[in-house]
């Protein structure tokens, strides 16, 4: 098969432009960057050589993901005052994600099912 190559993840390994921004607790400014992301190759075009392309993708969505959750998440906590939070729908997979809810957002329990859903409204 073909080799891939090499991946180094960091910080000058991200999209210059965020493709999520902004705050959905405090001030309503989330927003998506829907140009950055109606420019990218469809995902069916995979090859070897767009590998670090599509590393560099998740990551730098991977990392939008978290700023934006952990405002919501730590502002609802400094909302409320809560010391436990369940997560449910399909970003409660996310462990990454949930690890850092855990240990930055103020909550001293996080609780994801084992099934937390994503059938939507």
């Amino acid at each position: 098969g073909e080799e891939l190559e090499q991946v180094r993840l960091g910080e000058d390994f991200h999209h210059k432009a965020d493709i999520m921004s902004g705050s959905l607790y405090s001030d309503d400014s989330f927003r998506i960057n829907w140009d950055l992301l109606d420019s990218l190759p469809h995902p069916n075009e995979w090859s070897p050589q767009l590998f670090s392309y599509y590393a560099n993708l998740a990551n730098s969505v991977q990392q939008d993901l978290e700023k934006v959750a952990l405002d919501l998440v730590g502002g609802l906590q400094g909302a409320t005052g809560c010391k436990n939070v369940v997560l449910v729908g399909g970003v409660a997979l996310n462990s990454v994600l949930n690890g850092r809810i855990r240990r930055e957002s103020g909550f001293e329990k996080v609780y994801v099912p084992s099934g937390p859903g994503d059938e939507g409204i």
